[in-house]
């Protein structure tokens, strides 16, 4: 009788190559005086034994997070030098609802800045004197000269 062939066996290749790591680990860890290494050995083969324990595909999330991330840093840097540039009391034009570009009819408050640049809801904001709510610094135009 002659050995099967590796198109014969009646197990997947995949299988089978597994069970012979796993015999290879075993016999290792069963050879080591090293309590170390037979732990070390013992995960491999648990490892070997559990593919799905360790994922090698990217999880589709990450990179929206990571884009998510940066562009949070990026609002922390504008607000930052938002700060750096304009202090509390900087006389401002501010837009509540839009910008005039984009409906000419919104409402404009000639007022001025009364907080330092925070983030919020993910947005560069600062409260302004005569409004309730935060406004966006993309809704914020800087009043140059003149009197305040």
């Amino acid at each position: 009788m002659t050995a099967p062939t590796r198109t014969t066996w009646d197990v997947p290749a995949a299988v089978v190559e597994a069970n012979v790591r796993v015999l290879t680990l075993a016999a290792a860890a069963s050879r080591t005086n090293s309590p170390s290494d037979a732990l070390a050995f013992r995960l491999d083969e648990w490892l070997v034994t559990h593919p799905d324990a360790v994922k090698v595909d990217a999880d589709p999330a990450w990179d929206h997070h990571i884009a998510e991330v940066e562009r949070l840093n990026e609002e922390h840097r504008i607000a930052a030098e938002f700060n750096r540039i304009f202090p509390v009391g900087t006389p401002v034009i501010a837009y509540p609802g839009a910008r005039p570009e984009d409906i000419p009819t919104t409402p404009r408050l000639i007022t001025k800045t009364r907080s330092k640049a925070v983030v919020r809801c993910g947005s560069a904001v600062v409260w302004v004197e005569g409004h309730g709510a935060w406004i966006c610094l993309t809704h914020i135009d800087i009043r140059t000269g003149g009197a305040s």
